[in-house]
């Protein structure tokens, strides 16, 4: 997955649908959700131990009523 792409993203447990963004020179892994009320998630060193990207999100599909 490239930065700026949605991922399938494992935290523990939980699966989610993130913005992915990368930055190995700092460690640090920012998802960002869809939905500006929730705000990024910063994850460093020993927590992106607890991650696992599952694949990439590449089609949306809703019904509309």
């Amino acid at each position: 997955v490239h930065n700026g792409e949605v991922a399938a993203v494992i935290i523990d447990d939980e699966t989610l649908l993130k913005r992915f963004y990368y930055f190995p020179k700092e460690n640090l892994l920012t998802l960002q959700s869809e939905n500006p009320k929730y705000p990024p998630k910063n994850y460093t060193g020993e927590q992106l131990d607890h991650i696992r990207v599952f694949g990439k999100a590449v089609a949306f599909q809703s019904d509309i009523f």
